[in-house]
């Protein structure tokens, strides 16, 4: 997806971002995760034997200060998950973890966790956990089994006015619990694939990516647009970098993003500060900004000047989404596919269905349809109706498509005749049938997918 910045929804009140591009994790165990390809870049490899780690040094950096801070109220964690295997008896898989292990008893704090084999009804499903170290503890599972070797998206919110606990798989709500705590006091490390050393029954086993945690709780739209956001990061998108000033002059570019799908070098624009001169080249390496050299540091910047990386190429294409119906309206739109390449919002019609007057508008960030907003869910409608989304600009294109040939014949009025066709002049085979001819001038259609490319005309008994 091109990234041309990174929308609100996905920082606004970011505690800490696991992107899993480097390997300085702080792990708890001596085995160090593999990192492969991912769903946005790298990502973390656990085998089940090893690879949990402790991001309490992470996070706290992030915020300046205790961990506990951040969980008195309202937030939101979410992650990309892909299962290597499907899980044991007894084991239940620990994806993102503070505080909470298989054993809740007198802990507080949250947990994602895949559950086990054995778990009636639970087998292979993920389920969002709360707890306050009281004996209320509440769970809300996914609808289906997500230890299917496929990529899947995450979210669970604590909303701590509404008291309200929210799992969304894939941006689509999977059920709420309610919880009889407003405040969750949580002195324990984050975990990401495993609960620490002391649960070896709780380590993942397949791949984790893009760990966020927000000190707040995320809407159901914001859940889905995230989802659209990193669905698809391995196309193109543009690379971010911040600059770095000093007495007037730049003297370092920072790549925050090293965008993805360069064939070659992009230009690097240095714009703003009230300074002038300065000239940057980028560095690529494996369709990414590896680094910045800064080639000229111009002068008189007197705040840092913001950067600009040309795009990569992408092929545009055009998204999807589907309908949701409730009550003879369309209540909700789910966008499936976001898309490339729109340089302004595409047209959205909504059709079939049963019902009429539902219409919608779709919302762009980066070239991709990020969201699709109701302006009149319509009446009438029994079943939910094909959503139609406009493709990115195209130049308009004609094509013919010959369905059928007419054969004129010209007859001896009161003769039989038999049409003929043939592929190669040599094998002739009967179309139609016979027909005594009522005019001197007949008429006779026939399919092209049926006929030959040469006709001919036999009088017959």
């Amino acid at each position: 997806m091109l990234r041309g910045g990174v929308p609100e929804f996905a920082t606004n009140a970011l505690l800490a971002h696991f992107a899993f591009e480097k390997d300085n994790l702080n792990l708890v165990e001596p085995s160090v995760p593999v990192r492969v390809m991912g769903q946005v870049g790298r990502v973390i490899r656990a085998d089940g034997t090893g690879g949990a780690f402790d991001g309490n040094t992470s996070l706290s950096q992030t915020l300046g200060g205790s961990v506990p801070a951040a969980f008195s109220g309202s937030f939101t964690v979410s992650t990309w998950i892909r299962t290597r295997k499907a899980p044991a008896v007894n084991s239940w898989w620990s994806i993102v973890n503070q505080g909470l292990t298989n054993n809740p008893a007198g802990l507080s704090g949250f947990a994602l966790f895949l559950q086990p084999g054995n778990n009636a009804g639970w087998e292979g499903k993920v389920t969002f956990e709360v707890s306050n170290a009281s004996s209320q503890w509440p769970v809300v599972l996914s609808a289906k089994r997500l230890d299917d070797g496929l990529w899947h998206h995450l979210v669970g919110v604590y909303d701590a006015p509404g008291r309200s606990v929210l799992l969304y798989v894939d941006g689509v709500i999977q059920g709420t619990a309610t919880a009889g705590f407003s405040a969750i006091t949580n002195r324990s490390p984050l975990s990401i694939g495993g609960s620490g050393v002391e649960c070896a029954n709780c380590r993942f086993q397949g791949d984790i990516d893009e760990v966020r945690v927000h000190n707040r709780a995320m809407s159901g739209a914001e859940a889905r647009n995230l989802h659209a956001y990193d669905r698809f990061p391995m196309g193109p998108r543009v690379a971010l970098g911040t600059a770095q000033v000093v007495n007037g002059f730049l003297v370092g570019i920072r790549v925050v993003d090293s965008g993805f799908g360069y064939t070659n070098p992009p230009s690097v624009a240095v714009t703003g500060g009230s300074g002038g001169g300065a000239v940057a080249r980028a560095r690529i390496g494996e369709g990414r900004v590896t680094g910045v050299e800064i080639q000229d540091a111009g002068a008189g910047y007197l705040s840092p000047p913001g950067i600009l990386f040309s795009s990569p190429p992408f092929p545009p294409r055009r998204a999807s989404a589907i309908a949701d119906v409730a009550g003879g309206g369309v209540a909700d739109i789910n966008v499936t596919d976001g898309g490339m390449g729109y340089p302004s919002p595409p047209t959205v019609y909504l059709v079939g269905g049963g019902g009429t007057g539902a219409t919608a508008v779709a919302s762009l960030i980066g070239g991709s349809v990020t969201s699709i907003a109701l302006t009149n869910p319509g009446t009438g409608y029994t079943s939910p109706p094909v959503v139609k989304i406009g493709s990115p600009p195209f130049t308009p294109s004609l094509g013919i498509e010959v369905r059928s040939v007419q054969l004129n014949l010209n007859v001896v009025l009161g003769v039989r005749y038999q049409v003929q066709t043939s592929e190669n002049l040599v094998e002739w085979v009967s179309i139609g049938t016979p027909f005594v001819a009522m005019d001197e001038l007949v008429s006779q259609v026939f399919d092209v997918g049926t006929v030959g490319r040469y006709f001919r005309i036999l009088q017959v008994p």
